[in-house]
Parts: structure tokens; C-alpha cells; sequence
């Protein structure tokens, strides 16, 4: 594939929000992995996508699901991309504040990403996955 047909598939990928639902970020990634099985990709073994409540491929899928399917793979908010957002450094410290403020002590993995790991000796709140979003929308906006 050329650079051209990259930027062309790039821009007709859905982008994720913010503020999404997790019933639009579900009905997406859904939709994604659900063309990776139709062109190829397998199931994760043991586990079962009913139980999950999600359609699971495992990853890396093959090459040819990859390129099938690369229009329908969601891009992350532009918010949370260094190169395309000036203020990044200073929110996602920003982020990491709010974590620890509700109580889920990470420590961020690089300057150019949120990837965080969990600092040792701190418990992890029952609700991380409200608190991620909150700080999300907090430090980045929506």
C-alpha cells in the first residue's frame, strides 16, 4: 500500500471522541474486529465474545484482515496525540494528577502517549474505568 492510499483509508476511519459512550466505542471496535473474523482473523481461545459481551479477534490478525478492514479501525481522539495536539505534555500530566487525585496511582510510560502503568503499594479503585474517563475529559476536554 502507498503513502496515498494510507492517508485516503486514514481519513475515512472513524474517530474516537472524548465523551464517547461506551456503547458507541463498543459498537465500533465491534464492527472492526467483526470484519478481522470475516477476512481471516481468529477468535481468541478461551474466551468467548457472549460472555465478554464484545466480538473478539486476536491480535495480530493476519495481514490480508488487517488491509480489509483498515477503513473500519477506530483512531484514537486527536486530543490524545502528541504530535497533533501542542498542550499534550501539559495535560497528560495534567491526566496523571487527576488519576491520583480519585485515588488510582500510574505513573506515565513516555511523553508521547497516556500509556501509564500503576505505581506499587496503592490500591486500585473498584471504578478505574469511570476515573480514567473523567480525568480524560478534565485534562483534555470534550
Amino acid at each position: 500500500m502507498t503513502g496515498s492510499d494510507d492517508a485516503d483509508t486514514s481519513s475515512r476511519r472513524p474517530v474516537l471522541r472524548l465523551d464517547d459512550s461506551a456503547d458507541r466505542r463498543t459498537s465500533l471496535w465491534n464492527a472492526y474486529n467483526t470484519c478481522l473474523l470475516d477476512n481471516g482473523a481468529s477468535a481468541p481461545t478461551g474466551l468467548t465474545a457472549a460472555k465478554l459481551g464484545d466480538v473478539l479477534g486476536q491480535y495480530p490478525a493476519p495481514d490480508q484482515a488487517q488491509s480489509a478492514c483498515r477503513d473500519l479501525e477506530p483512531v484514537q481522539p486527536p486530543e490524545l496525540d502528541a504530535s497533533t495536539n501542542p498542550h499534550f505534555h501539559r495535560q497528560s500530566l495534567s491526566y496523571v494528577q487527576c488519576l491520583q487525585d480519585n485515588g488510582l496511582w500510574v505513573t506515565l510510560n513516555s511523553d508521547t502517549n497516556i500509556d501509564w502503568t500503576y505505581t506499587d503499594g496503592h490500591p486500585v479503585p473498584e471504578n478505574t474505568g469511570e476515573i480514567e474517563s473523567d480525568c480524560l475529559i478534565q485534562a483534555f476536554g470534550a
